[in-house]
């Protein structure tokens, strides 16, 4: 028996089902399943009623289920404890996350570190390519989207959405009030190699209504910060994450053509991997 499947059975309850409970968690809805039957396995007995509408617990689960409360509260209590002893922490820490997503940790951190934990070093690992977490090289990485491998234990950090957004010089030139129009105009494509990429959107007044777009364009760059100057200078739309556009909208150097279009919420977790349980 293992924290993750206890977290996971919590999570299932309280969102009386496994969809819910995987995206709280940040884990593929196959994890969180087979968390369920790993526990329901190593206690014997079956927690969970599955219908085609939702979840329920049995009677066995119900008691397993408040153990299980009792359990994680006592572990959150004992964490807390612990960081507010006196043991001085140190050492270094390594984080891989990509640039854009680095550099805002990193602006967040630093501050608070070199206060509260001078004795603690900081490595930032900027790169577009997921690092393996399982290499001790890494301490923490920054992954965006579901997280699949069980092995990870998975914090959310927030969440943001991707906005198609453009020069206000070219909005007026285009006047497009569509956003299919888009597949016939050039795109600002993120990609090191591609030259075309697929774009849904979401109607923020209606998200059951969604629009997959096929948009292609001459320019591609594996890097959104060089996205949004091109997108700044006229160059075509760009699909960007509003935390890196807010101001230059804010400030007019871009504009969002389509503002009751965006991307679905893309989740932003902290990922480590789980320390085997000490011997007694």
């Amino acid at each position: 028996m293992e924290l993750s499947q206890l977290k996971s059975m919590v999570a299932v309850a309280r969102h009386q089902g496994f969809t819910g409970a995987a995206d709280a968690l940040g884990l593929a809805k196959s994890a969180v399943s087979n968390h369920i039957r790993l526990l329901e396995q190593s206690l014997g007995v079956r927690l969970f009623v599955r219908s085609s509408r939702r979840v329920s617990l049995t009677s066995e689960g119900e008691l397993v289920l408040r153990r299980a409360q009792s359990v994680l509260a006592e572990l959150d209590h004992l964490r807390e404890d612990a960081l507010q002893g006196h043991t001085q922490v140190r050492g270094d820490v390594r984080i891989s996350a990509s640039p854009e997503f680095g550099t805002m940790l990193a602006a967040a951190l630093v501050p608070r570190l070199t206060v509260r934990l001078p004795e603690v070093r900081l490595a930032l690992h900027l790169s577009y390519d997921p690092a393996d977490i399982q290499n001790p090289r890494h301490d923490f990485a920054v992954r965006l989207g579901q997280v699949a491998d069980i092995q990870l234990v998975a914090r959310k950090l927030g969440s943001f959405q991707r906005r198609v957004v453009c020069s206000p010089r070219l909005a007026h030139r285009l006047a497009l009030s569509d956003p299919r129009d888009l597949s016939s105009h050039p795109a600002l494509i993120f990609s090191d190699h591609a030259f075309d990429d697929r774009w849904v959107l979401a109607n923020q007044a209606d998200t059951s209504s969604v629009l997959t777009l096929d948009v292609s364009g001459q320019i591609a760059v594996q890097g959104f910060r060089a996205l949004q100057e091109l997108a700044e200078r006229g160059e075509g739309h760009a699909f960007l994450p509003d935390f890196m556009v807010a101001s230059a909208l804010a400030q007019g150097r871009l504009v969002e053509p389509f503002q009751g279009w965006r991307s679905r919420p893309i989740n932003a977790h902290l990922v480590y991997r789980e320390r085997p349980a000490s011997p007694p």
